[in-house]
């Protein structure tokens, strides 16, 4: 037997048959840790596919490898590289950090027979006889003429309208498929390139047609004879493998076929069996031969069996049907079950369905071994896998694009409903992240990894905010998140602006690491916030007015409160040409004839003469320069009221002068960072509130937080928000429900982590989660140090609210990595760990 195809025009396979087939490209839909509600949602889509035609079809999902070289370019995508730098090194030295991972993804293609009537049937044998006889003269290839691919194509046609739009189905090309066709002579041999992505539209040529013939036939050798020529073979059954030789290195597979299913059915969700292959580890590739028949068909085919069986009951037992114990129980309640199934639904279809798996590898132990493994894990959800002795190439010719349903593949069909094999959720995947950007991780929802990268400006370009939010206890690894998304901001061109509340600054030292940082220390600070002197006049008086409401306490509308409207009013600061909070006290306290200018002046004067209040009034510093492309607020010392303080009444209003003063100049802080961030559309800027429960304690601030998410992406900034709990710190329901880009991490506190499920918008009454959450996230030892390889794991939420775990990865220059750590080194001697002895991923 040869390769069928022999023409290859568009979408379409001609094929030595006669028949000509259609295929399609589908992308699979986000399922790994979707909500319940979410993944019912994803079988009914594939419950509406299986239901939308009738007749044969073939559904193949094809491992496929991942060229570290594309993730790169992805990386680079829209950048102009040589005005990036630091990007440029990063990019160079995570493709060599790629090269020693196995990425892998997988491909979804649906194939279908078009049908013929009989004129046409007797001219697809006469064309299949020319086309025979001209290959055995060597004379040139007969291609099908332009009516033949007119008339296919608009069959195709056809039956890509009847693919739900869900699936974004688009028409196969001839490169992709031979890439088909080799990769099933080369599985298990690491051999394949990319899947080629779909070609720009053109004519068909004759050259593209001709592409199946140029298709290399592979030489098979069914149980590897040719390896034990000479040889007595002592037992055959242990040879239940497929030698295939195209290429220099043979293909040693197996080929599994479904023997037997569940006798009580599949359970939903859990045991989604298509979609669980990707959880084994090792690559194994599945086709699914369909025949489908529509209801009203399948009744009649049903009621017929009814009568069949019940004349078999009459004549094994006098007894009638309903005296007998015979062995037709069974069947007749597989009857039963069958058309109460069929009864569902109106378009409910019949579906004939035999389902091969695959592996392969360079030696035939090796894929023994391998299907070893395929086998019994399916057998733990009670499904035989059965690799018949003798029919290996039967079962590889199946899974093949173009051959007919060969009577061997047939006698493994099983028989089910268009709903059920939904359940087996076939064109699914745990694809998160971006399609470019930054490298943000590997996929780790299932044992399949692949990279995850991250784009904040994309996300903004697609009229979606670029805003994220992390959740994470104490060592889990939320600073390291937000440290290494900043730098990555920084070296592809934009800026950053934080708010560091640790008490070594630590945010200091890394913006110096990557950038012109200007750090701010408002304990002791080196330049003033003053916002008529940083933003001058006109744009600073209304940040002045908000925050001094707050700081002094007093309503818009009362009479101090009125008094410092007017003294902030931009024509009366420009008529007593006061352009400073030194120079507005000095005129409240001395030359404004206001009546309570006095009053107000001293009460201002209260918190000007507090340690903190140099940083807003000390005229001999120089205002904030606001063109670096890094600033970091370092408010260590700066005292804010608690929890407490801050929903009872009677101690808000006890509340010293250190933590009012403090809690006012968090939301000037805000109102800074969003006047800095807003500025200049030409770079991306990013907001950082690693703790962001100082910026959300007061409603300035939260204020400006829903403006950032709100209204960001038209200024191109984001804000990246750090907490321990996103219920209390996120701000409120509104904004909690704004953000769309969600990291959830290790939370060992139940609470924390039942709170942090909510958040992220899963199933908080999981037991499973709160498990993955509480103990197998970056699980750690009796020491309390985190396994070595399993730092940096969380679930994510992407811009597409797609689910899954990642596993967040390290810089890949080493000086950049140190730059972030802020964790206490493990050697003893001040030495941090180095890339290599963390395994490549966060520690």
């Amino acid at each position: 037997m040869r390769m069928p195809a022999t023409a290859l025009p568009g979408n379409l396979m001609f094929t030595r048959s006669g028949t000509v087939w259609a295929s399609f490209r589908l992308e699979p839909v986000a399922y790994g840790y979707c909500p319940p509600r979410i993944k019912k949602t994803v079988k009914a889509f594939h419950q509406a596919l299986f239901q939308a035609f009738e007749g044969e079809a073939l559904i193949s999902g094809l491992t496929a490898n991942v060229d570290p070289a594309s993730v790169v370019e992805q990386m680079i995508e829209g950048l102009d590289i040589d005005q990036c730098p630091e990007w440029k090194e990063e990019v160079l030295a995570t493709l060599d950090s790629l090269e020693g991972i196995q990425l892998g993804t997988r491909a979804f293609w649906l194939s279908v027979p078009l049908r013929s009537n009989t004129q046409e049937m007797i001219k697809s044998a006469i064309g299949v006889f020319q086309r025979e006889f001209a290959e055995m003269l060597a004379l040139p290839q007969i291609v099908p003429s332009a009516k033949e691919i007119s008339d296919a194509q608009d069959q195709a046609d056809l039956i890509f309208k009847l693919i739900p739009s869900v699936f974004k189905p688009r028409k196969a090309t001839a490169a992709e498929h031979i890439w088909m066709g080799i990769h099933h002579q080369q599985r298990g041999l690491a051999h394949d390139g990319r899947v080629p992505a779909a070609s720009a539209k053109g004519d068909v040529t004759e050259e593209i047609m001709q592409m199946g013939s140029s298709m290399p036939n592979p030489w098979l050798d069914e149980g590897g004879q040719s390896d034990e020529a000479g040889k007595k073979v002592k037992n055959p059954f242990a040879r239940r493998f497929l030698k295939i030789a195209s290429a220099n290195t043979p293909s040693y597979q197996v080929l599994q076929a479904v023997s037997a299913t569940p006798r009580g059915g599949m359970m939903f969700p859990g045991t989604e069996w298509l979609y669980m292959a990707d959880t084994l580890g090792i690559d194994v590739d599945w086709v699914m031969r369909l025949t489908i028949t529509g209801a009203d068909v399948a009744k009649r085919q049903n009621a017929k069996a009814e009568s069949t069986l019940a004349d078999q009951y009459w004549q094994r037992t006098d007894e009638g049907i309903t005296g007998s114990s015979s062995e037709l129980d069974s069947y007749a309640s597989d009857l039963a079950d069958f058309q109460q199934a069929l009864n569902r639904s109106d378009k409910e279809t019949k579906v004939q369905m035999t389902a091969i798996f695959a592996v392969g590898a360079p030696t035939a132990q090796e894929a023994i071994d391998l299907a070893d493994e395929v086998s019994k894990f399916y057998k733990g959800i009670e499904m035989i896998l059965d690799a018949p002795l003798g029919g290996q190439e039967d079962l590889w010719w199946g899974m093949q694009v173009g051959v007919p349903t060969s009577r061997a593949v047939r006698e493994y069909a099983q028989l089910t409903t268009g709903r059920d094999l939904a359940g087996g959720i076939p064109f699914a995947s745990t694809e998160l992240g971006a399609q470019k950007g930054s490298l943000l991780g590997m996929n780790i929802s299932t044992n399949r990894q692949t990279p995850v990268l991250f784009d904040i400006e994309g996300s903004m370009l697609g009229n979606k905010s670029g805003s994220f939010a992390v959740c994470a206890e104490l060592g889990a690894g939320k600073s390291f998140l937000l440290k290494k998304t900043t730098g990555e901001v920084v070296d592809r061109g934009g800026r950053f602006f934080v708010i560091d509340r640790s008490g070594t600054m630590e945010w200091a030292d890394f913006g110096a690491s990557v950038t012109d940082c200007i750090a701010l220390e408002i304990a002791n600070p080196e330049y003033s916030l003053d916002p008529l002197r940083v933003f001058g006049v006109y744009e600073g008086a209304s940040m002045v007015e908000t925050v001094f409401t707050t700081l002094l306490n007093v309503a818009p509308t009362d009479d101090m409160g009125i008094v410092l409207s007017e003294v902030l009013d931009r024509d009366y600061l420009e008529q007593q040409e006061l352009d400073s909070l030194g120079g507005v006290l000095a005129h409240l306290k001395g030359g404004c004839l206001l009546e309570g200018a006095k009053d107000l002046g001293r009460r201002m004067d209260a918190f000007a003469r507090k340690k903190l209040g140099k940083v807003l009034f000390d005229g001999s510093l120089p205002p904030l320069p606001l063109d670096s492309r890094g600033l970091v607020m370092c408010t260590r010392g700066t005292e804010l009221p608690n929890a407490a303080e801050l929903v009872n009444a009677h101690l808000f209003n006890q509340l010293s002068i250190e933590k009012i003063f403090g809690r006012s100049l968090y939301a000037l802080l805000a109102r800074i960072g969003q006047a800095v961030c807003f500025r200049d559309k030409e770079d991306l800027a990013l907001f950082i509130v690693d703790e962001a429960h100082h910026i959300t304690s007061s409603p300035e601030g939260v204020h400006v937080v829903e403006i950032f998410v709100r209204e960001g992406r038209k200024h191109r900034t984001a804000i990246g928000l750090g907490s321990h709990d996103p219920e209390e710190d996120f701000g409120n329901e509104v904004v909690r429900g704004l953000i769309p880009v969600r990291f959830l991490m290790r939370h060992t506190d139940k609470n924390l982590a039942i709170r942090g499920l909510r958040w992220f918008g899963l199933d908080e009454t999981d037991e499973e989660l709160i498990d993955l959450i509480t103990t197998e996230m970056s699980p750690m030892d009796e020491n309390n140090k985190i396994y070595t390889g399993r730092e940096g794991e969380c679930l994510f939420r992407d811009s597409a609210q797609r689910y899954g775990k990642v596993q967040i990865t390290q810089p890949a220059r080493y000086e950049r990595f140190q730059a972030i750590l802020s964790t206490p080194d493990d050697h003893g001697d001040g030495r941090r760990k180095s890339p290599r002895e963390s395994n490549g991923v966060l520690a």
